[in-house]
């Protein structure tokens, strides 16, 4: 009996307690009467922990920002303000990865038109992105300059910008590669892999070397014309 007493003690003690006892008085009203905005915040995130549940609070934006973008979205952007756009923002000398990179054309020139289309049509698409990413660093790299109390959150939102965009490039060379893996024998297709760093070229520096180390099971390296 007290065996099993002592381990219910010790699973309670193991659930999370909440700030405050469930007697106590919640937040106090402002003089006007109503919760201000860090009050309302925490008496929300105390409902959450007792119920369990899950209501992000909701945020907004200038309305005229609001309906720009999702103009844009709808309708996507003229060809000449695209152009200009993407005439306007070209990558920082020292960080040159952020562009549109070719594949490798040892495996280009032999594969059949499909693939071919399909690269092109997402290599058009990571133009924008890779545009874009170079627009949000810029503005990252300006700000970070002049840090103050003000500037710090949008710092932040702009560094989860720069890392949202420069991982949806990287996702985008990973389907690319994808796009050619069936002109590829199957003993090759590991050279889609994700373990490849993405360098370069689509396929890296060297695809020799990455045929060497694809073919792993291989005692004799074979020419890249053998891949297909």
């Amino acid at each position: 009996m007290k065996s099993a007493y002592d381990h219910f003690n010790n699973e309670d003690a193991d659930i999370q307690k909440p700030d405050r006892d469930l007697g106590e008085a919640g937040p106090s009203l402002s003089e006007t009467g109503e919760c201000t905005t860090a009050e309302n915040n925490d008496t929300l995130s105390y409902f959450n922990f007792l119920t369990g549940s899950s209501a992000p609070l909701e945020i907004f934006i200038d309305a005229d920002i609001a309906f720009g973008v999702e103009k844009v979205l709808a309708e996507g952007l003229t060809k000449d303000n695209l152009n200009t756009l993407q005439d306007k923002y070209n990558p920082p000398t020292n960080c040159s990865r952020i562009s549109v990179l070719q594949c490798n054309p040892e495996i280009f020139k032999n594969t059949s038109q499909a693939p071919k289309t399909r690269d092109s049509a997402l290599q058009t698409i990571q133009k924008s992105v890779t545009k874009g990413l170079t627009a949000v660093l810029l503005a990252f790299g300006g700000l970070s300059a002049i840090i103050s109390p003000e500037t710090s959150k949008p710092i932040k939102q702009l560094a989860d910008g720069i890392a949202l965009l420069a991982y949806g490039s990287h996702a985008l060379d990973l389907h690319l590669r994808h796009a050619f893996r069936g002109e590829l024998k199957e003993e090759y297709s590991s050279l889609c892999s994700e373990a490849h760093p993405i360098v370069c070229s689509l396929f890296g520096p060297n695809v020799q070397n990455c045929i060497k180390l694809a073919g792993s099971n291989h005692t004799i390296q074979k020419p890249v014309a053998s891949l297909f």
